[in-house]
C-alpha cells in the first residue's frame, strides 16, 4: 500500500520536514515547487493559490451576487501569499501593520493612493494587513481590480 501526497500538502509540510524528507519531496515534486519566491512573483490569483496551497476550485465565484465576499476571500489568500508566512502580532505595539488605501472619484475612477500603517490597533480588517509598505503598495497596484470589487458596489 502506497502513500499518496497532494502537491499542496507537500508544499505545506516541506518547511518543517527533516532534510532527508525534503530530498524525497524534491525528487517527487521537483525542486521548483519548494523554491522560496519573491512576493513580487505573486502576479495572479493562480499564483497566490499555488503559494498558499489552495486548489483552483477555490478561485471560482459561487454566487455572482456576492462579488464583495468572494473578493474578500481572494484578498485574504493574496495577502497571505504576499506576506510569505508573516502574520501581524497584535500584542506587539512596536510592529507596524501596513494596508493600502484608495481613491474613488468620478474623474479618475478607482486608484491606489498610498499605504498607511499602525501599531496594535487597526483601521482595516486584521487579515488585510501587510508586513511592509513595499508589499502593501505592490498588492494595491497588482490586485487593484480585486480591491475594487471588495470595496465598491
Amino acid at each position: 500500500m502506497g502513500l499518496t501526497l497532494q502537491k499542496s500538502t507537500a508544499k505545506k509540510i516541506y518547511p518543517d520536514s527533516p532534510e532527508w524528507f525534503k530530498q524525497v519531496l524534491e525528487e517527487n515534486f521537483g525542486k521548483e515547487l519548494f523554491k522560496k519566491r519573491s512576493f513580487e512573483d505573486i502576479k495572479t490569483l493562480e499564483d497566490a493559490a499555488d503559494e498558499t496551497g489552495h486548489s483552483k476550485v477555490y478561485l471560482k465565484m459561487q454566487d455572482p451576487e456576492s462579488t464583495d465576499e468572494w473578493a474578500y476571500r481572494m484578498l485574504k489568500m493574496v495577502i497571505k501569499a504576499i506576506n510569505q508566512g508573516w502574520t501581524p502580532d497584535w500584542s506587539n505595539s512596536d510592529q507596524y501593520k501596513w494596508w493600502p488605501y484608495f481613491n474613488l472619484s468620478s474623474g479618475s475612477g478607482f486608484s491606489g493612493s498610498g499605504s498607511g500603517y499602525d501599531f496594535s490597533y487597526s483601521r482595516v480588517g486584521s487579515r488585510l494587513c501587510f508586513e511592509s509598505e513595499a508589499k502593501s503598495n505592490y498588492a494595491a497596484k497588482q490586485f487593484s481590480e480585486l480591491y475594487k470589487q471588495f470595496l465598491t458596489i
